[in-house]
């Protein structure tokens, strides 16, 4: 017994000894903790512990993958494979495209500095894994352009003509990332899971990534699959490269283009098995090992075809079926030249059968969920429904600012003042002597029950907003920050901006006087940045002609909507 306790204590010394040899050697932190000197008193390791580290990594890593290997091997053997199909993630994944656009909720995710920098870094790291060498419009490569650190170059080269004299680099560890990590900000985010909502036109086509299988607008996929330009919304039955034939195409005569070989064949042998729904048992059965005993089971279905047609006794889709056995005997004998071996095209047709499963599993989840996506709009439009409506009830009362009867006698019984009543006084008298362009033409027709409420709202949509102010009035509200560099300061003050309400957005038009400078749109979308992006930040507009605060902007478009409109 005290020998087996000395012997546990040693097994366990030795694993919390090979747990610190793992610390040192990934975990650099760990290991300078250990020696708290300078940096440059600090030990170094040793070459030779370095090389054991590796040599333990890989050893652990290809133990690790046989392991593994077996299992899955295992599991293919005992048809766990069928289990494994079932997975639903391919279909939740299609269910989220639809459902993601039948929500009003907003999500949102928050991220510290230190994560942000680091997440750069392993990005821009793993670039040339990730990223297509020849892909100008990739849009992960323009984010890492212009979002990572540069630094110079001790030596300048020349690149087409262009002197480089600095290069894009990963955020230094004792620089960007220790501020970051002393100063603990942290940044919200607002993912606009409703992209189709604003992201628009042919480049931003729905389709799953062929990598991921995620959902994404076509400007976020790989320029091969962008090229096509055609939406799946589902996913389709394909095979891929690496489990296609290693024989070569085969020129058949009723084809365009060369054929799969093995592929085409698999499709004949379909129809000569027929479907489970017309009846269980096989159609047409072929017995024997080898291309030889396939080729004479194909001639002697031909011929009982024929024969059948000569009978009268074959429908017409039997004709087409005889002409594909001849083409599948072609098929047959270029194998045979080409020395294909039958266990490769019997492992074809089991990979086949897995792919075809994991697919028929796929289409009934998304059948299934179809259901919930239909569910899900229904509810949103109720919901939506609800808060159009409640927001026209609070936007009357804020207008009217009327208060229930029961609510003034309740304050005139208390001796209280209700400031409703108060704030309805003044918006009457600001009506009457102040009132808005559009308020104007309303009452031009007369009272409330005269009114036709079609007209009324055909009247409400064609009344536009708009309205004009110097420059020196945008910049006292602090709308306006800056002005282009070279604009001379005496044209300021005759310099004008004009609002106009342009359906979802505004038209803004910058005049000289009468000479219009420049023109710009800021759209719908610009106007929801201006809520959280571009919330606190001076953003360019008209070729940086101007700049102006993302708050105040937004809160000056609001006050144009309302001063002139109804």
């Amino acid at each position: 017994l005290d020998v087996a306790e000395l012997l546990l204590d040693r097994v366990l010394y030795n694993v919390q000894a090979l747990a610190k040899v793992f610390q040192r050697s990934v975990h650099k932190q760990m290991f300078q903790a250990q020696f708290p000197t300078k940096v440059s008193q600090a030990p170094k390791e040793e070459p030779e512990s370095r090389q054991i580290c590796d040599e333990i990594r890989d050893f652990t890593c290809h133990v690790l993958h046989q392991e593994l290997m077996e299992v899955m091997r295992s599991s293919e053997r005992s048809g766990g494979w069928m289990e494994e199909a079932q997975d639903p993630i391919a279909a939740e994944l299609a269910t989220d495209l639809y459902m993601s656009h039948f929500t009003l909720q907003n999500t949102h995710v928050s991220m510290s500095t230190l994560d942000l920098l680091q997440m750069a870094n392993i990005l821009y790291r793993h670039r040339k894994d990730m990223l297509p060498p020849d892909d100008p419009k990739d849009k992960l490569a323009e984010v890492l352009e212009d979002v990572m650190t540069r630094r110079q170059l001790e030596k300048p080269r020349k690149e087409d003509g262009v002197l480089i004299t600095e290069e894009t680099a990963e955020y230094h560890q004792h620089g960007h990332l220790w501020l970051a990590q002393q100063h603990g900000e942290w940044h919200n985010f607002r993912l606009k899971a409703r992209f189709l909502e604003t992201m628009q036109g042919p480049e931003n086509e729905p389709m799953f990534c062929s990598i991921s299988q995620a959902p994404i607008p076509s400007s976020l996929a790989m320029e091969q699959q962008r090229s096509q330009r055609d939406v799946k919304l589902i996913q389709k039955y394909t095979i891929p490269d690496k489990d296609k034939s290693v024989l070569e195409r085969m020129q058949l005569t009723n084809e365009d283009e060369p054929v799969e070989v093995f592929e085409h064949l698999e499709e004949i042998l379909q129809q000569l098995s027929g479907n489970k729904k017309d009846n269980d048992d096989v159609k047409y059965q072929i017995t024997g090992r080898s291309w030889s005993d396939l080729r004479i089971g194909f001639s002697k279905i031909q011929k009982a075809l024929q024969q059948d047609i000569k009978d009268g006794n074959a429908s017409s889709k039997m004709r087409g079926l005889v002409m594909d056995l001849e083409e599948g005997k072609k098929i047959i004998d270029f194998i045979m030249k080409e020395r294909g071996l039958e266990a490769d095209f019997m492992k074809y047709i089991d990979k086949s059968v897995q792919r075809r499963w994991v697919h028929y599993r796929y289409l009934e989840e998304t059948s299934m969920r179809n259901n919930l996506i239909l569910k899900s709009r229904e509810s949103y439009s109720t919901e939506l429904k609800e808060q159009v409506e409640t927001l026209q009830k609070v936007l009357k009362v804020a207008v009217e600012c009327a208060c229930p009867t029961r609510f003034t006698m309740a304050a005139a019984q208390r001796s209280e003042k209700i400031s409703f009543l108060r704030l309805r006084r003044i918006k009457q008298r600001i009506r009457k002597t102040k009132p808005t362009p559009g308020q104007k033409i309303i009452d031009t027709m007369g009272s409330d029950e005269n009114r036709d409420s079609a007209k009324l709202q055909e009247l409400k949509d064609s009344i536009i907003p708009i309205q004009t102010f110097s420059l020196n009035q945008l910049e006292s509200k602090g709308v306006v920050v800056r002005m282009h560099d070279k604009l001379p300061g005496k044209t300021r003050k005759h310099m004008s901006f004009t609002f106009q309400s342009n359906g979802e957005g505004f038209n803004v038009q910058i005049f000289l006087k009468t000479t219009l400078l420049k023109e710009f749109q800021i759209s719908r979308e610009q106007i929801e940045d201006l809520e959280f992006a571009n919330k606190t930040c001076a953003s360019s507009y008209a070729d940086d002609f101007v700049w102006m605060n993302g708050y105040r902007l937004r809160r000056l478009l609001t006050f144009i909507v309302v001063d002139n409109g109804i």
